[in-house]
């Protein structure tokens, strides 16, 4: 699964995100962004978060809307700070 460049968004609040993105570090910032990163979660099953912030020296995972199928058994903690 190859990611996709930070063009490709899937929400309103995506396109947000890399608009301010790019307002706070620069577009030419935009390179180290990855849309739609793939990933493997704890249980082994593969995903996709919304982006992954990736430099030499770490890798981030940025999820900016949850998706309505996430329950809170599955997420609590992303639940939790969500509803805070």
């Amino acid at each position: 699964m190859e990611p996709m460049k930070a063009t490709s968004v899937n929400s309103r609040a995506e396109e947000l995100f890399v608009q301010l993105f790019c307002e706070a570090f620069g577009p030419e910032k935009t390179e180290n962004l990855q849309v739609q990163y793939p990933c493997v979660d704890i249980y082994g099953r593969h995903r996709y978060i919304d982006f992954a912030l990736e430099s030499p020296e770490s890798k981030i995972a940025i999820e900016i809307d949850v998706r309505p199928t996430t329950t809170p058994a599955r997420c609590p903690k992303t639940n939790t700070l969500m509803t805070s």
